[in-house]
């Protein structure tokens, strides 16, 4: 008879004490935080990801769900390979409107028995307000306030 303990990731199994693992996505970071002003330039963000597990970490996909209700569309999320180890990059459109938006990443190996999530949120600051003064205006009215 043989005995096998499950453990996270793979299992072991045998009286020659030897493991067997799946591969498994481990990543450097589980939550990504970008902040922009609006209609501004955006921060960008990188997360590692590399095998916990054994075997070869490959084929792996990415899928992007927003809070709803909010925009859609607003994460740009690039992988530089699709085999382990890689990069994740994480980048919002500038074009969204002040306030703060959430998306989850979902990175998933083709076989399905590894998948990690990430967090992500955006927060858009409003535009700062702007005043023009004419100066001539001003000084007059310094000097006259009936002006």
């Amino acid at each position: 008879m043989t005995a096998c303990l499950l453990v996270l990731g793979g299992a072991a199994c045998g009286d020659s004490g030897t493991t067997t693992t799946s591969p498994t996505i481990a990543l450097s970071s589980n939550s990504v935080v970008l902040q922009a002003p609006a209609a501004g330039d955006v921060q960008t963000a990188e997360l590692g990801v590399s095998n916990a597990g054994g075997g070869t970490l490959g084929s792996l996909t990415l899928d992007v769900t927003y809070a709803v209700p909010q925009v859609e569309d607003w994460l740009a999320v690039d992988i530089d390979s699709p085999t382990s180890p890689t990069t994740l990059s994480f980048r919002a459109t500038p074009l969204v409107r002040p306030g703060t938006y959430e998306a989850t990443v979902v990175l998933s190996e083709s076989n399905g028995e590894s998948d990690a999530e990430v967090g992500v949120t955006l927060t858009v600051a409003p535009r700062p307000l702007l005043y023009g003064v004419d100066q001539d205006e001003d000084r007059r009215r310094r000097r006259d306030p009936a002006t």
